[in-house]
């Protein structure tokens, strides 16, 4: 800035009202050009920060919807077996082939923000209850030929119980991280796009600043000199 304003000094000679002038109308400018990018910036994350919103409740949809089909077909096989009422293998077989919603949740996550790490550990989960769709199979055979005491043991027995306690655990877990880091990722946006907002309202304030500079610099070293001329002459 010091160069600046020997350069100018020097090819503006003694003219310091012109120099003063061009200073205040650089600084105006340089605000609004900042002042600019500022607007474009928050105008992208406020844009992407909408779409990260709708990612995360996509999201939630999906996991819910995960959890409700394993929940759905675990309920279903083991009611079954207790009772014989077919209702319940009813609910099981529209579960598994009509209503899909693990088929369609997992399909539907595979669109949105997981990581290899979720994967990876969503994938664990899908493996258990894959585990167990043998038992379950068994179960309803022996429920249906009139065994419930054979078809009790495959769904409420040690190992089955121990893998739905591990699967309805870990699942919640996973859906709970998943959800946190979304949650997390949304409120830095949030926090960036403020700093940025900020940022935008004070270039505005310098460009208002300077425009009141310029007003006053106009009014007192130019109009009022100019007018007493004018009545001198």
């Amino acid at each position: 800035m010091d160069n600046l304003n020997k350069e100018e000094t020097g090819t503006l000679g003694k003219n310091s009202q012109e120099l003063h002038l061009r200073m205040i109308v650089k600084r105006s400018v340089t605000a609004l050009m900042l002042g600019g990018i500022m607007l474009v910036i928050s105008i992208a994350i406020n844009f992407y920060t909408t779409l990260v919103e709708a990612d995360r409740l996509e999201t939630t949809q999906f996991l819910n919807q995960y959890r409700l089909g394993s929940k759905t077909l675990t309920y279903a096989v083991q009611a079954y077996s207790v009772t014989g009422n077919e209702q319940y293998y009813n609910d099981y077989m529209r579960e598994l082939n009509e209503d899909r919603n693990r088929d369609i949740a997992w399909e539907g996550l595979k669109g949105n923000d997981i990581t290899d790490a979720e994967w990876s550990e969503m994938e664990h989960i899908a493996e258990l209850s894959d585990a167990l769709v043998p038992l379950e199979e068994e179960a309803m055979k022996a429920a249906a030929a009139g065994d419930h005491e054979l078809a009790i043991s495959y769904v409420f027995g040690e190992r089955y119980e121990a893998d739905i306690a591990v699967i309805n655990s870990q699942t919640d877990e996973a859906i709970d991280r998943i959800l946190h880091r979304l949650a997390g990722k949304k409120n830095v946006l949030v926090v960036v796009q403020v700093i940025v907002e900020l940022l935008f309202l004070l270039s505005f304030v310098y460009v208002m600043r300077q425009i009141l500079a310029s007003n006053k610099f106009a009014r007192e070293e130019l109009l009022v000199p100019i007018q007493k001329v004018s009545d001198q002459m």
